[in-house]
């Protein structure tokens, strides 16, 4: 009987172990927590309209659902015109990037593939000597990185331009290339760096 009792014991604490661990292998912990969803305009890292010449046409717009749009053609009265083959167009003061957050941020511009073969150079206007040119993005479509201290804002000035096609035998005339809707994205990467206070 005594043995039993004893067994008894190191069984019940066993389970009492058991269940101990167990208490501790899955848990719901509640929080209170706020997720804003805003426009493009207001986010941490906005992407703003330009203001002023380069885009008095409303060529880059925050939309009715908040997003930013870029629609490389649009004229007055809000028409969409396009652009013609054979030219090079450039919007100054076009978009600006604004540091909203309290981080220190590393930013980097990628531009899609089709967009990527028009858009030949993007200049931030607010650090002389960056640019991003399609020469130096590559095929991944990726500019080089720089930074965006708490509250600063980079003005960006945008170049597209629409080559003629050439014929690969020597003294043949150029030819347009095909016209038609080139859509893509631009977009913006960014991650907090580990700044010391």
């Amino acid at each position: 009987m005594r043995k039993a009792s004893i067994l008894f014991i190191v069984g019940l604490l066993a389970v009492t172990g058991t269940m101990a661990a167990l208490a501790y292998s899955s848990a719901t912990v509640r929080n209170p927590a706020v997720l804003s969803i805003v426009a493009s305009d207001e986010a941490l890292l906005s992407v703003v309209p330009g203001e002023g010449t380069g885009n008095k046409d409303l060529a880059a717009k925050v939309r009715e659902d908040g997003v930013v749009e870029f629609v490389f053609g649009r004229g007055k009265d809000g028409r969409d015109y396009g652009l013609q083959p054979g030219s090079k167009y450039t919007w100054d003061n076009f978009f600006a990037l604004v540091n909203n957050s309290a981080e220190t941020l590393e930013v980097q511009l990628e531009i899609d593939a089709p967009l990527r073969e028009y858009i030949t150079r993007i200049r931030d206007k607010d650090l002389p000597g960056i640019v991003f040119s399609r020469n130096q993005m590559g095929t991944d479509g990726f500019g080089a990185s720089f930074i965006m201290d708490p509250g600063e804002t980079h003005r960006f000035e945008l170049d597209i331009t629409l080559h003629l096609n050439t014929d690969p035998n020597p003294g043949q005339r150029a030819t347009q290339p095909d016209l038609g809707v080139v859509s893509g994205m631009i977009k913006v990467h960014a991650k907090a760096l580990n700044t010391a206070n």
